[in-house]
């Protein structure tokens, strides 16, 4: 009769397990988004530009855009209407200043105390970072300078940056491609990144870029806590649970964790001290529960995937009302920049003088 009860008891608690470690499994699936890897679409390098919104281009060989990582909210508002891809890494930083400019991120007026454009790069052809920093810090200031805007582009955070690398003890490109894995996600470790190759690394920062393309930042981090909230209070109840009934049944130390899977579960009883009789009936068990199993899993996928769409939906939302901020920004500049056009055009020897005395001192 104990017998018999602990099996029943067992056989409704390792439902419930089943049931947890399925949704981990779709969890984790969902997180990861497969892409198309052909010669065009290879990652190669990224160029950050920072200002006060802050983006990454990320590139292929041929030093053309081939997806954006956001770094922050106003990046990914500026640019929500915009496709970079395809684009030169020169036309693209262009682009992104000529927007930055329009909304009144980077100051045009003639008064200005000046605007600086950080750039961080890193690329799978260490060789030729040198010339693309050349190439994109004239692109920049060209533009600045043909509008008479008191701004320039430098690569002066490299140092800070060399000296973090030195003390990782990691090269400095690819330290730059670490750190950037680890603003975007917290799936890894700075030692597990660092034993990747830079292209395995590449690859990752285009995934998770198009990952979280069109998904709010807020809403999946809130969803992604509530879910691993939920599942860290069932790992300590089901560890509550399960322990007593497999102590009931034997000599048996059972581990529980959210990572276990059926398999895993069965080669422990399988391996353990149990009699025949008792590893029949619970393997019995597991196997009998394979249709159960799948009804649980379709559930859970079908849950997650209304769950996306939800966040999906209010996501959308909340663009739509930061785009129209934006578009009231760029109206509320646009005078501005029109009246510093016109005092550009009577006063450029003025201007000019007051743009190379800020440039000096970016580098001084």
């Amino acid at each position: 009769m104990a017998n018999s009860e602990v099996n029943s008891k067992s056989r409704g608690n390792l439902i419930v397990f089943i049931a947890v470690a399925v949704v981990v499994l779709v969890a984790t699936v969902i997180a990861i988004v497969m892409m198309f890897n052909t010669n065009n679409q290879k990652p190669a390098g990224t160029v950050q530009l920072s200002t006060n919104p802050s983006a990454t281009l990320i590139i292929n060989d041929k030093e053309r855009v081939i997806g954006v990582k956001y770094d922050n909210q106003e990046a990914e508002i500026l640019l929500s209407d915009t496709d970079l891809s395809g684009k030169t890494v020169e036309e693209a930083s262009k682009i992104f200043v000529q927007l930055c400019c329009k909304a009144g991120y980077i100051d045009t007026s003639y008064d200005s105390v000046g605007s600086k454009v950080e750039i961080v790069i890193s690329y799978s052809n260490e060789n030729k970072i040198d010339k693309l920093k050349e190439n994109l810090i004239n692109t920049i200031n060209t533009y600045f300078d043909e509008n008479g805007i008191i701004a320039g582009a430098v690569c002066n955070k490299m140092d800070e940056l060399k000296t973090q690398a030195e003390t990782a003890g990691i090269k400095l490109n690819k330290y730059i491609m670490i750190q950037t894995i680890l603003s975007m996600t917290d799936e890894y470790t700075i030692e597990e990144l660092n034993e990747m190759t830079q292209q395995d690394l590449l690859d990752i920062i285009k995934a998770k870029a198009n990952e979280l393309k069109d998904i709010a930042y807020q809403y999946y981090a809130d969803y992604i806590d509530i879910t691993q909230d939920k599942l860290t209070q069932l790992q300590t109840q089901m560890q509550l649970v399960l322990q007593p009934i497999f102590d009931a049944i034997g000599d048996f130390e059972f581990e529980f964790t959210l990572d276990v899977t059926i398999g895993d579960l069965k080669a422990q009883i399988n391996s353990s001290q149990l009699s025949q009789q008792l590893k029949d009936t619970v393997n019995e068990i597991l196997d009998s529960l394979e249709e159960t199993i799948n009804n649980i899993k379709t559930q859970i996928q079908q849950e997650i995937e209304q769950a996306k769409a939800t966040i999906k939906e209010e996501s959308e939302s909340l663009i739509n009302e930061s785009k129209q901020a934006l578009n009231g920004r760029i109206e509320l500049y646009k005078n501005r920049i029109q009246d510093h056009k016109e005092y550009f055009e009577q006063n450029k020897k003025q201007v000019q003088q007051k743009i190379q005395e800020f440039r000096n001192s970016l580098v001084a």
